[in-house]
């Protein structure tokens, strides 16, 4: 079993609402939308190509995307 797939039924096993697993988005105005239609603070990301470590890491990043984007939604949604 892959580690996502671990993780998966971890979050599934835990059956609390404030774990969400979501796949990759390469598309970042979907990655947007899904944030929006799920009413997320934000994200926790790192590169694809970069391995998981357990403990702190300086390659994750953390966005809280309704904090810092109050307001502008409409913006990214513009072609």
């Amino acid at each position: 079993m892959t580690r996502r797939a671990r993780l998966k039924a971890l979050i599934k096993k835990a059956a609390d609402g404030r774990l969400q697993y979501s796949d990759s988005f390469a598309d970042p105005l979907k990655l947007l939308a899904a944030l929006d239609d799920r009413k997320m603070e934000g994200i926790v990301s790192k590169k694809t190509d970069q391995p998981y470590t357990s403990g702190k890491n300086r390659g994750w990043v953390k966005v809280k995307w309704r904090e810092a984007n109050a307001g502008r939604w409409e913006l990214f949604q513009r072609k």
